[in-house]
């Protein structure tokens, strides 16, 4: 099944600092369940859905511009994409809020690469 990339900008404040790292993945994920996100699962016997964060967070820690990678299975248009934001911050608890999502194109080339490079990188 094809599924499209993005990148979603989260604020973690008040209580929620105090969440574990696990609690806060978790609450994102129940999140973006409850918001009706059209969410890309893994194909497996149980299915999940993938989400990845750059670096985990100390208990306490208040965070205003966290980032988290996250799959659909649609390709969503930008004035759709504002009827999702606000649909998760109706959705989620008091402390989070999404602030920004953007599309992840992987096809594109770094600086130092040439076409050979990115045919290298994507085969990998």
């Amino acid at each position: 099944m094809e599924f499209y990339t993005y990148i979603g900008r989260v604020k973690k404040t008040g209580v929620l600092r105090f969440l574990s790292n696990m609690e806060y993945m978790r609450s994102i994920e129940r999140t973006l369940r409850r918001a009706k996100f059209p969410i890309w699962m893994t194909q497996g016997f149980h299915p999940r859905i993938k989400l990845s964060f750059p670096i985990a967070l100390a208990t306490g820690t208040v965070d205003l511009t966290g980032f988290f990678e996250f799959r659909m299975v649609e390709d969503i248009p930008k004035d759709r994409i504002k009827n999702l934001i606000k649909e998760f911050n109706l959705k989620a608890p008091k402390g989070l809020s999404m602030t920004n999502i953007w599309t992840v194109s992987y096809t594109h080339l770094r600086a130092h690469e040439t076409p050979e490079h990115l045919v290298c990188r994507l085969l990998l």
